[in-house]
């Protein structure tokens, strides 16, 4: 069995590539764009455009929460999930130091050459 190496990267990098993964998938965005517009919602509801399975989207709705982006309540008979913004706010920060950092970098070589 293969160990994952994911650990000889700095934390920075683990947490940053856990983020572009979670937002790598259309189901994914367009939870979360939903919920940003619309506010705590069933997941009757907003799981009714998608165009994949409920237990596919159960997946999904795992990985949001796995990194704390969505948070769920149980109001009977309905689940009922809300965008945690502050999380959502760390991880743009993650995503945008990375997009900086690139950029420095291209920067950087545009001066030397």
């Amino acid at each position: 069995m293969a160990f994952s190496k994911a650990r000889l990267y700095s934390r920075k990098g683990r947490i940053t590539a856990k983020f572009f993964k979670t937002f790598g998938h259309p189901a994914r965005q367009l939870v979360i764009l939903y919920l940003a517009s619309y506010g705590p919602s069933a997941v009757e509801i907003f799981s009714r455009d998608h165009p994949i399975s409920s237990s596919s989207m159960s997946d999904h709705l795992e990985q949001l929460r796995e990194l704390s982006l969505i948070s769920y309540k149980e109001k009977h008979p309905y689940i009922v999930y809300e965008l945690e913004w502050e999380r959502i706010n760390r991880a743009k920060k993650y995503i945008l130091d990375f997009f900086d950092e690139l950029e420095k970098i291209k920067n950087k070589q545009r001066k030397s050459t």
